[in-house]
């Protein structure tokens, strides 16, 4: 509606929007990390962190007190959330003790990672194996693992049993530290169990993991449950409730709009309850 008709409800919804967005700002965090990586010289490793918080989000690694810059032993990225640090080809001195550290404008939030450098063929490992996961269909799906273990690692990926080949409508993906099979397009034949057997010259391991479809009434809560679909549901709430009338010195416009704070502080306190963000606001007003 035009300001000039209401100029009570722009700026009233400007300000309870305003407080919304400084509320809902999360602070740094690291959701995922190695605690110990084992490598043997002269093969490549990647340090790799996973990390979540309000933008803009700084990250950067150190070792022995000194920060490490992008070099062409060590590459350094930042992208989808996802920090590592890539050690080209290992020597004795890159063994130690690796600080790493995300920050954003509210805090900072660091970990480190113990690199060992050994002159001995490491059998494969799982830093992190599969999990059963939940995809709705006509999704892509990437099943995925983190490994480690002297190079060279041989990967095979199974189904049910079966072997699962390069082509067709799997793609399956290496890149440093991790390996994972791709579908384009999810059916429901691909439900089922996947396994992945890692294999060099000290030895083979192997995980597995199940693949469901979930039913609607699985999907749902999960899905309305989220707090970003959970808070957009609170905000489309709040600005789509019934706007309160121009102000007038009468009871009937001060107790409309009695109720419409109601209405949002309704709102507000049920974000506050149900999602993660550390917020919590009332809005009063004096008739």
């Amino acid at each position: 509606l035009p300001q000039s008709h209401h100029p009570l409800l722009n700026s009233y919804q400007l300000r309870i929007l305003k407080c919304i967005f400084l509320c809902i700002l999360e602070p740094p965090q690291i959701t995922e990390k190695p605690e110990v990586m084992k490598v043997t010289i002269g093969d490549p490793v990647s340090l790799e962190c996973k990390v979540a918080g309000s933008p803009e989000l700084k990250v950067k690694w150190t070792k022995d007190g000194k920060e490490l810059k992008s070099s062409p032993q060590h590459k350094l990225s930042f992208e989808n959330n996802l920090s590592s640090l890539k050690i080209q080809t290992t020597q004795k001195e890159d063994a130690g003790n690796y600080q790493f550290e995300v920050s954003n404008h509210i805090d900072t939030c660091s970990c480190k990672v113990k690199l060992i450098v050994l002159e001995q063929t490491i059998p494969p490992s799982f830093t992190k194996p599969m999990s059963e996961i939940q995809e709705i269909l006509g999704t892509f799906v990437q099943i995925g693992c983190k490994i480690s273990g002297s190079l060279p690692i041989t990967v095979e990926w199974q189904k049910d049993g079966n072997n699962i080949s390069v082509g067709g409508k799997y793609k399956l993906v290496r890149q440093d530290n991790s390996v994972s099979l791709e579908i384009e397009q999810l059916e429901r034949v691909d439900a089922g169990t996947y396994s992945c057997k890692l294999t060099n010259t000290a030895g083979s391991v192997e995980c597995s993991g199940a693949l469901r479809l979930p039913s609607f009434l699985d999907w749902l809560p999960s899905f309305c449950l989220s707090s970003n679909a959970f808070i957009c549901a609170q905000l489309f709430s709040i600005f789509t409730a019934p706007p309160p009338p121009p102000f007038h010195s009468s009871f009937s416009s001060s107790q409309h709009l009695h109720q419409h704070l109601h209405h949002i502080n309704n709102c507000l306190s049920t974000m506050y309850h149900a999602s993660h963000f550390p917020f919590h606001i009332h809005l009063g007003f004096n008739s």
